[in-house]
């Protein structure tokens, strides 16, 4: 495909302006020769073009059989910013040499690796791809054929998944009793929760049946939980233990409040060789110096609380 489009198609990229260009004749004829459909062909046509072009050594990795065509598709999505940047051919070489160094490939793990490839060489360019995918976000409907259809809907992972919590949570809210299945009683919660429409138990018990089914609109939302992984060392966890110099440092001060404190609070026995001092009633007349004291009390440095006390 990579070589029909190179004698086909490159030539008149910049001058074709035919509602029939040589982009759908290249593909036309490949359909023709493998018995594929048009449309199908133009898709696989403009991959060929990228891989072979920006991706050579990958392109080598598929005709020797490493990968498959199933997987041409996903390294195709991760690296469609790369295309013409200075690093493009480093990141070429660097998942081509992955691709035969290790096992079998599933499409997460290519995903992973083609991410981690991009992003050692330009970060801004797997932002930027995230943030087209999220403004490319879309709903669309396909003919299933029987009657049916399939309704897809593209999302942030985050949205999907509180929008799946409410799913499961009203299709789960029936009794044991109901016939449908699990993917039947949650297409039909979905299409409560779209159109508002009620939602009901479908058992022949009547009013034995147990369950408690919320309005859609009554369904509580789920809260997204965000878990974020962090690899160090386990030393980074552990309590830091204390320089020696802020060591000495607190042992110090903390001799010094201790000296402080000491000197601030009265020994026993300056408290008990302290001179009592007797106070001056108004009304009880002078005391005598042969009467025995009272308890001794200790001076208060205001002498006019003192004797308010002793009124």
């Amino acid at each position: 495909m990579a070589e029909v489009f190179e004698r086909l198609v490159a030539p008149y990229v910049g001058e074709d302006r035919r509602v029939y260009d040589a982009h759908t004749r290249a593909a036309n004829e490949i359909a023709m020769m493998v018995g594929r459909s048009q449309a199908g062909v133009e898709t696989e046509l403009m991959d060929a073009a990228h891989l072979f072009a920006g991706l050579p050594q990958v392109a080598h990795c598929l005709h020797d059989g490493v990968i498959t065509g199933g997987h041409i598709r996903t390294v195709i999505a991760r690296t469609a910013l790369v295309g013409g940047q200075d690093y493009a051919p480093l990141v070429d070489q660097e998942l081509a040499d992955a691709l035969r160094r290790q096992g079998s490939w599933s499409l997460q793990r290519l995903r992973d690796v083609c991410d981690r490839i991009v992003f050692r060489h330009d970060p801004a360019a797997v932002r930027e791809r995230r943030k087209a995918s999220v403004e490319d976000r879309r709903v669309w409907a396909e003919n299933a054929g029987d009657g049916m259809a399939v309704l897809h809907a593209s999302m942030t992972a985050e949205n999907v998944r509180i929008a799946t919590a409410r799913i499961d949570a009203l299709a789960n809210s029936v009794c044991e009793s109901d016939p449908r299945r699990d993917g039947a009683r949650r297409s039909d919660a979905v299409f409560a929760l779209l159109s508002g429409d009620v939602f009901e138990c479908q058992c022949d018990r009547g009013d034995q049946c147990d369950a408690t089914v919320p309005a859609p609109a009554m369904v509580q939302a789920a809260e997204a939980q965000v878990i974020i992984h962090v690899i160090t060392e386990a030393a980074t966890l552990d309590e830091p233990e204390p320089e020696p110099e802020a060591a000495e440092a607190a042992a110090v001060e903390a001799d010094l409040e201790t000296a402080a404190s000491a000197a601030t609070v009265p020994t026993a026995t300056e408290v008990d060789d302290a001179e009592p001092t007797l106070f001056e009633g108004s009304d009880t007349g002078s005391v005598s110096e042969d009467s025995e004291p009272a308890d001794p009390v200790a001076a208060e440095p205001d002498s006019s609380l003192s004797r308010f006390l002793c009124k």
